[in-house]
């Protein structure tokens, strides 16, 4: 059984990554950044391995998007912890 059947699809427009995946939705908002960098992290991982494997147009599609979102949620969140240490100094 695929992950990516676990993942909504709801507009074309990258939508972020609260839309598409309802565990990061529920659950991992609640987290350290650090744990939901991680979480993302493994999530990119896997997205882009069962890339590899997909021969179907559509779930291709699904799953580069989901890639582009969890890259910037990834960049969202490097950049709000960068900004919490240089204010901390």
């Amino acid at each position: 059984m695929r992950f990516s059947r676990y993942f909504k699809f709801l507009r074309p427009n990258d939508p972020p990554l609260v839309e598409l995946d309802e565990l990061y939705a529920k659950a991992m908002l609640e987290l350290s950044v650090a744990t939901r960098l991680d979480y993302c992290q493994r999530l990119l991982n896997r997205s882009k391995f069962e890339l590899k494997q997909i021969r179907c147009r559509q779930k291709r599609k699904q799953l580069e998007t989901l890639i582009k979102s969890t890259l910037t949620e990834i960049s969202k969140m490097e950049s709000t912890s960068n900004l919490r240490s240089t204010t901390m100094d």
